[in-house]
């Protein structure tokens, strides 16, 4: 049911994605549809609009170079007297190519040449700054323009861009309050012949007008499709980046034919007055980039619908291998020739594009794949666009100034990859929103068994906590309380101990079972707090028996291995130390101190009695108290130190600061507890 629900909500996400690209392809023919900016009427009464010039074709004259006919000398002035040839008044837009006799009209270089001649009657009364602004023109050659017989502009001298580029043409004509503009514009146009050659209408007015016009126009069919490309890139970025997370989408592929498309566009978008590179290498550059986009654009288009198809694979490999290396000849060709090999180079182009449009339409539909026929429908869309301005004119668009068609309409392409890159990631961050929640439920289980097993492990630990107690508590009170219950019994049997020495087992009874009691106190690795309940049950007998207690215990450091068996041990060491001073040693003072080192707790306990010969009491086969205590202080991982003399007895208990991990508790026996 949650998957249910998350693929719908994926479906629903792609249909939002597929209304705003539907939203986007109505804008961009919206756009289409309205007139280009400045068109028809003047924006202002003082801005003139030129649609009608006067055309004069040139004979060959002085001036021309038949090796080269874009090196010629460009005179800074002319005499538009001394022109020769019939100005024809003609209707801009115009091409050239079509007036009559133009055919006819070439030198032996290859090279024509027409003037234009505008006249600026209707602002002869003007005053101030005036502009001129060309919105288009194109030519295989050159352009330069004059005002009354001055040269003020000139375009580069790269034939081939100057009729890619399809450049506006913006000039200032006169500065100043009092300046008057010019009273006549000559616009020269020198082309190859037989090659096409167009000129746009123009406009003349105060600069604030047509610098507005100009810049409007400059964002329409400049900024706007360059800002489209630079988009077009980061998306393949971004593309390339979802690839690697998601091998079966086609990142790789968007982001290559993104590149390829900056490639071949950038001498367009670039809007600057010289080339970047020679005419040769930019026709080069920019048809191979196009015939690899096309031939990428049918690797994605199949990557799609995922249909082989083997035998065309290899022969668009084949051909973008050979073509490059085929056209490197254009770089040392003329003028005249070069650009035929560009044409021949474009028409294998289209070839291209139009067996890439029909496989991915045929295949599409073979497969049933949307994608893909999404995509290769955009190609031909686009295609068909950018033809159509060869086809129907240069300027053949809205009103014959602006081509919005073939600038806007490819860019479809551009929204198709955005489309089928969106979804791909909308269904991915729906993949992950269903990892996250599937890894939530497994882990919420997996707590939960965790908490189950937790819960177990306490309550089994709890009970063999509770019965190591029970069996600790049953050998101490076996090995003490019990052998000392014996020892009475056994004494009142044979009725030849005294009433002292019975009084003395009791006591030694109620002592085991006392220290037995004071072990379970919680000392929390606290040696001192130990000490101090040996000092409250041995202290009021002390007294009693009229012996000083010299209690010089200083602060140690914790013992954190401290535990109840373990401090058994050292009361019952120290138990059988102070026994040993009352019954054995006639002593007037007892003096239990402690200190440390760096690796030991020391706990000793002196008294000033007659003391005895240790050596000679263990020879005898006594000294079984002494051995029990030297076993429980190896237990605890320590030792003993006696020392006995004429002038006194001292033990002393040594601790170890760390010792391992406890082992099972050891059971002493009744002779070795007494």
């Amino acid at each position: 049911m949650k998957r249910a629900i998350e693929a719908g909500s994926s479906v629903s996400a792609a249909r939002r994605l597929l209304g705003c690209v539907a939203w986007w392809l109505a804008a961009w023919a919206g756009l289409l549809t309205l007139p280009a900016w400045g068109a028809g009427e003047p924006p202002a009464p003082t801005m003139v609009h030129v649609t009608q010039v006067e055309v004069l074709r040139e004979p060959p004259g002085p001036g021309t170079a038949a090796d080269d006919p874009f090196n010629e000398i460009i005179s800074e002035t002319v005499d538009e007297a001394t022109l020769n040839g019939r100005w024809e008044t003609r209707s801009l837009p115009i091409s050239l190519k079509e007036l009559p006799g133009a055919d006819l009209v070439q030198n032996a270089g290859g090279r024509q040449t027409a003037w234009v001649r505008v006249r600026l009657d209707a602002l002869a009364d003007a005053r101030g700054a005036i502009d001129f602004y060309l919105m288009r023109w194109l030519a295989f050659g050159q352009l330069a323009i004059y005002s009354d017989g001055q040269l003020i502009y000139r375009s580069s001298k790269s034939p081939m861009r100057n009729l890619a580029a399809r450049r506006a043409v913006l000039l200032p004509l006169s500065r100043g309050d009092d300046g008057a503009p010019p009273r006549t514009l000559l616009i020269r146009l020198t082309w190859v012949a037989d090659k096409q050659v167009s000129l746009s209408s123009l406009y003349v007015g105060p600069t604030a007008q047509v610098a507005d016009l100009a810049q409007r126009n400059h964002l329409l069919l400049r900024q706007i499709p360059y800002t489209v490309s630079a988009v077009f890139l980061l998306l393949g970025f971004f593309a390339l980046g979802l690839w690697c997370y998601r091998r079966d989408f086609p990142g790789r592929l968007i982001f290559a034919i993104s590149v390829l498309a900056i490639v071949w566009r950038w001498h367009f978008q670039l809007d600057v007055d010289h080339a970047t590179v020679p005419d040769p290498w930019f026709i080069w550059l920019t048809h191979n980039a196009v015939l690899w986009q096309f031939i990428a654009q049918h690797w994605l288009i199949k990557s799609l619908h995922g249909r082989r198809q083997v035998w065309l694979d290899r022969a668009l490999l084949l051909v973008g291998v050979v073509t490059p290396l085929l056209t490197l000849s254009v770089a040392w060709l003329p003028p005249h020739a070069m650009f035929n090999r560009a044409l021949t180079i474009q028409t294998l182009v289209i070839a291209v594009s139009l067996v890439v449009i029909a496989a991915g339409l045929w295949n599409a539909w073979r497969a049933r794949a949307f994608d893909s026929g999404l995509l290769a429908i955009c190609m031909l869309v686009g295609l068909a666009a950018a033809l159509s301005e060869g086809v129907f004119g240069v300027f053949g668009g809205i009103e014959g100034e602006i081509s919005l068609i073939s600038i806007y309409v490819p860019r479809i392409f551009v929204a198709a990859c955005v489309y089928l890159t969106m979804r791909h990631y909308v269904q991915l961050v729906a993949e992950i929103k269903e990892a996250k929640s599937t890894l939530e439920e497994r882990l919420q289980l997996r707590e939960a068994e965790l908490q189950q097993s937790h819960a177990r492990l306490s309550e089994i630990e709890r009970r063999q906590t509770l019965s190591d107690e029970r069996q600790r508590l049953m050998d101490d009170m076996h090995d003490g309380l019990g052998s000392s219950l014996s020892s009475v019994l056994r004494m009142v049997s044979q009725r030849y101990d005294t009433d002292a020495e019975l009084q003395a087992v009791i006591r030694s009874c109620i002592d085991d079972l006392k220290l037995t009691i004071d072990s379970m106190e919680p000392v929390q690795d606290d040696l001192l707090q130990l000490l101090a309940t040996l000092r409250y049950r041995f202290g009021p007998r002390l007294q009693h028996a009229g012996i000083t207690l010299r209690w010089e215990v200083t602060e140690v450091p914790k013992l954190e291995w401290l535990d109840p068996r373990r401090s058994l041990h050292i009361l019952r060491i120290l138990q059988e130390a102070l026994a040993n001073a009352l019954q054995h040693t006639r002593t007037s003072e007892i003096r239990v101190a402690t200190h440390a080192d760096l690796l030991s707790v020391w706990v000793t306990v002196a008294d000033n009695g007659t003391g005895f010969d240790v050596a000679a009491t263990q020879q005898r086969g006594g000294g079984r108290g002494l051995m029990n205590q030297q076993r429980r202080a190896a237990e605890l991982g320590g030792r003993l130190e006696l020392a006995s003399s004429a002038s006194g007895t001292r033990l002393s208990l040594v601790l170890p600061l760390q010792v391992d991990a406890p082992g099972p508790p050891k059971r002493l026996t009744p002779a070795e507890n007494s």
